[in-house]
This record gives structure tokens, sequence and C-alpha cells, in this order.
């Protein structure tokens, strides 16, 4: 009789914990937290932070595309920014949120500003897994990464910005001779480039994210893969790093690292296109490059 009293209890203890337990999961999927940030705004401010560490970006523009395309992904984003979501969701997303800042406050940008293997080979925080998962990370970096068109300008006006500033650090040309010309040098290099290379780099899309997908846009679906290995797109940003130190000579001669070979259409006809806009200043301190 005691055996049975003690099992009879115990059914009646588990049956109850049981339904505790039921009854509480039941609250937490109705209990609503307060609104919170969510890991598109944390994603969506780690990838333009890294992004605006590597190239000029205009960030309200670039956060309004991400934040557009990240809540598209993963719509739980809005839900818990504006009225808050349920308390498990909550939870994950705060962990994901702490996880992200912990990374951007550490500058780890390869996801978004790497070489191709760093990022194809990144992976969200472990804590982010849950929350949004793959897609969500992938499409902030696929919004928020340099299109073909932003690179093929980058590229132009990063080389008319270090032959200009040759023009008196290097070559001595007079300042009043170069803030006096009209239309400035700057304009006139970019001018030069307009039509012989940045023009044919987009309409060829040279530096198209994706080369299987040249003639799309640069966001799309994404792929398992998120960028393929555009050898002229890397070619492009290993040439834009090392012209910070090429000596000017070597530049305004059309003399350019061998790696920039490969970020171009024609090299002979940029080549020329430096060349060309330095001698037409018809300055005697430029005849070494131009004689």
């Amino acid at each position: 009789m005691k055996s049975y009293f003690r099992f009879t209890l115990c059914i009646s203890l588990f049956a109850a914990t049981w339904a505790c337990d039921q009854v509480v999961d039941r609250l937490e999927e109705t209990i609503t937290s307060d609104p919170q940030r969510s890991p598109c705004q944390a994603y969506c401010e780690w990838a333009i932070g890294c992004q605006a560490e590597a190239r000029e970006v205009d960030n309200d523009s670039l956060l309004e595309t991400c934040l557009t395309a990240a809540r598209a992904s993963e719509s739980s984003c809005e839900e818990a920014e504006t009225e808050g979501v349920d308390v498990l969701t909550s939870e994950l997303f705060e962990g994901c949120v702490d996880a992200i800042d912990e990374a951007a406050d550490a500058d780890q940008c390869e996801a978004f500003t790497g070489n191709a293997v760093e990022i194809n080979s990144a992976t969200p925080p472990q804590s982010c897994l849950v929350a949004g998962g793959i897609n969500l990370f992938n499409t902030v970096r696929r919004s928020t990464a340099e299109n073909n068109d932003e690179l093929c300008v980058r590229v132009s006006e990063t080389l008319c910005q270090k032959s200009t500033s040759c023009l008196e650090d290097f070559f001595n040309l007079p300042t009043e001779f170069v803030e006096m010309l009209e239309p400035p040098a700057l304009t006139q290099c970019i001018d030069r480039f307009e039509e012989e290379v940045t023009t044919v780099c987009q309409e060829e899309q040279l530096y198209a994210i994706d080369q299987e997908e040249s003639g799309k846009a640069d966001i799309e679906d994404v792929p398992s893969v998120l960028f393929s290995v555009n050898a002229s797109r890397e070619a492009a940003r290993e040439c834009l790093a090392q012209l910070a130190t090429l000596p000017c000579d070597e530049l305004m001669s059309g003399d350019l690292p061998p790696v920039c070979a490969g970020a171009f259409s024609d090299p002979t006809t940029t080549a020329s296109a430096l060349n060309g806009f330095a001698c037409g200043l018809e300055r005697e301190e430029l005849a070494p490059i131009c004689d």
C-alpha cells in the first residue's frame, strides 16, 4: 500500500511538473519583449564600418540598402526593432548581437573586405547560426559589397588622385600653375580615363562579383558561394593597395605594378591615359617621362 501511494504521488508530481513546464513554455511564447536592436542592425553596422575603412562610402545610403535587404531575409528583425518578439527569440537575438559587436570591436573585417578566399570561407558568429543563420549573414555581405561600377570608378579615381598629387610633390610643378589649371588637374585626368578606361570597365562588367552573371545586377539571390573568384576584381583590389607606395615617376610613365596588368581590359590604354594626361600639360618638369 505504501509503495502504491509513493508511486501515485510520484506520478502526480511528474504530471504537475510537466504541466508547469508547459505553462511556462507557453508563457514564454506569448510574452513579448521590449523592442531591441536586431541582428539585422548589428550586422549592417559591422559591415558598413568595415567597408568605410576600405573605401569611401555613403554610410546612410548604404545602411538603408543593407537594412532593406536584411529585413527581407529575416522578417523577425523589424518585429524585434518595433514591437518586440517572444522571450526566447529575444534572448537568441541578444546573444547574436553581442557576438557581432564583439567581432566589430575587434576590427574583424575579412568577411566583408578580405580577398575572395577569406570572403567565401567566412561564417557568421556561432551565436548567430540560429538567429538568421548563414542567409542573413550573406545577404548583409552581399548588399554592402563594392559593386562593379563602384570599383571601376575607384580604380580610375585612385590613379588620378595619385598622379595629380605627384605633379607638385615629385615633379615640382609650381603650385600656382596647378591651382590655375582649368578644368582642375584631377578633373582632366578623370575625364581622360572616363571613356578609355572607366566606361569600358563598367560596360564589360570587369569587376563583377559573379563572373558567370556579369550581365546581371551585383545584388542577386545569395548563392552557396558568396562571390565567384573574379581574377580581374582581385587584381584591381591588390593594385589599389600597391599604388600607395608606387614611385611617382613609375606611375606617371605608366610603369604600373605587374599585378595591375590583370586589372584592366587593356593595360596599355591605361598606361597611355596616365602618360597622356601628364604630358598634355606641356611642362618642362615632366620632360623625363614625356620625351
